[in-house]
């Protein structure tokens, strides 16, 4: 492969991580409105929640042009975990346990391998 290819490739690639990372901060507002709609009965919040997923699914879907299905639902998955973990602590004041943040590290280390694993 020439060094020409591999630009590209990895331009391209980038581009997919990037499609990746948006649709998973939208799975995090997602989640965030979810709380804040109380069950679908406030309205604001309520279409605040379908738009984000509308629009977490939509990047996601087009991240799949560049990076395979596994991978992409794997890290788009992860970010939405830790993401919901935060919006819930610094929002919500749910606790998190050192249990919980070794976890968290260990979600975090794996989605690194999980990007590395893919050049």
């Amino acid at each position: 492969m020439s060094k020409i290819e591999k630009y590209f490739l990895i331009k391209l690639s980038m581009n997919g991580w990037t499609l990746i990372l948006i649709a998973s901060l939208f799975e995090v507002g997602f989640v965030f409105f979810l709380k804040l709609s109380d069950g679908f009965s406030k309205i604001l919040p309520s279409i605040m929640l379908l738009t984000c997923s509308l629009f977490s699914l939509y990047f996601l879907s087009k991240s799949l042009k560049y990076i395979p299905i596994g991978m992409a639902y794997s890290i788009w998955t992860g970010i939405g975990i830790i993401g919901s973990i935060f919006i819930g602590s610094i929002f919500f004041k749910d606790n998190i346990s050192i249990v919980g943040v070794v976890l968290i590290i260990n979600i975090v280390a794996s989605i690194i391998f999980l990007i590395m694993s893919q050049w």
